[in-house]
């Protein structure tokens, strides 16, 4: 089974990257993290789990599903980048947070892709539209812990005072809406260690892992 991933800098891993995309997993940045090679990441060991092999990773660090052109995840030239000559049997969809941290309105008409969850009906309407055979799984986004800092607590609302979780609750709205199979992280509980808020280490990647598992009762 040949699996691709659609994510942002989460999901990125140098050696795995296409020509141009922005990482964030960097050789620095793996070390940093202790991830000594791809197979430490959330998605490679979920593809192992799956039983399939990597396709293509169109992650891109930064990227956001919003938005009306390229690196936005809706974008057809993202989408389209999920192939070879061999179409996927399988995408993986983990995206989410950049628009929380951005401050990106939820939004609700279906045409404005300034906003999330019109953006990701767009996103999973053109996936579907692109690879009408794939199995799209797609995820909600995870709280997170520092490690060292066990203070810290991800914000509950982003500066336009909207729940984290409101953005978890569009990604279901618009799993539900496009009859898309959902891997609901946030609702196992996990949280994924990091560094700086946001980026796992490889224990984080685990963690990410774990919820993915359980998620879909692997």
């Amino acid at each position: 089974m040949k699996i691709s991933i659609l994510g942002d800098s989460l999901s990125t891993f140098y050696s795995c990257a296409l020509p141009d995309y922005a990482v964030f997993y960097s050789i620095e940045k793996a070390m940093e993290n202790s991830l000594s090679g791809a197979e430490d990441t959330w998605w490679h060991q979920i593809i192992e789990m799956l039983g399939g092999e990597l396709l293509v990773n169109a992650s891109y660090s930064g990227s956001r599903v919003s938005g009306t052109e390229f690196p936005a995840a809706n974008s057809y030239e993202r989408i389209r980048a999920l192939q070879t000559d061999t179409v996927p049997d399988c995408i993986l969809v983990h995206l989410g947070h950049n628009d929380y941290g951005f401050n990106i309105p939820i939004g609700s008409e279906k045409d404005d892709l300034d906003c999330f969850y019109p953006a990701y009906l767009a996103m999973l309407c053109r996936l579907k539209e692109c690879y009408p055979e794939s199995k799209i799984i797609c995820s909600t986004i995870m709280k997170t812990y520092v490690t060292f800092h066990p203070e810290w607590h991800l914000p509950e609302r982003n500066q336009i005072n909207i729940l984290f979780d409101d953005y978890n609750q569009a990604i279901r709205k618009a799993c539900k809406e496009c009859h898309t199979d959902l891997a609901d992280l946030a609702a196992t509980g996990i949280l994924y260690e990091t560094l700086d808020g946001s980026h796992g280490t490889a224990k984080g990647h685990r963690e990410m892992a774990s919820a993915w598992k359980k998620a879909l009762a692997l």
